[in-house]
């Protein structure tokens, strides 16, 4: 498993952003820039980097899958979301564990690497 996404498996919560760009099939690497100074992506699938525009488009395809959703943000006592940063959605918290079952329900590639996150121990609360 690529360590980068490991990091996000050890972690409760993620904004919203970055779950749907981890659901496109690609770990964010704020800390990697290209030479404009956007982030680089690494490939869950290939381990191979890649600058934000090309892997925008399957961002984006998740980010509308995402909107075009009910969710149920302002919940009293909810634990699937922290509105964080004012009213940028993508900003926002969102358990993980919602994040991914959201992603599995909506048939997403993600079922490979959250059967070996299981078999990892990280992810003991997905079905």
């Amino acid at each position: 498993m690529l360590k980068e996404l490991e990091a996000y498996l050890r972690s409760d919560w993620w904004t919203i952003g970055d779950a749907c760009q981890i659901f496109a099939g690609f770990v964010p690497t704020p800390e990697t820039k290209d030479d404009n100074g956007l982030p680089k992506f690494i490939s869950i699938f290939s381990g191979e980097v890649y600058s934000k525009s090309s892997v925008w488009d399957s961002v984006t395809q998740v980010k509308k899958k995402w909107t075009n959703c009910f969710h149920w943000y302002e919940e009293p006592g909810s634990v699937k979301f922290k509105k964080t940063y004012g009213d940028d959605l993508w900003l926002w918290q969102v358990s993980k564990t919602y994040a991914i079952l959201w992603a599995l329900d909506q048939k997403l590639n993600v079922r490979s690497w959250v059967k070996e996150a299981n078999d990892l121990g990280l992810l003991a609360e997905i079905p």
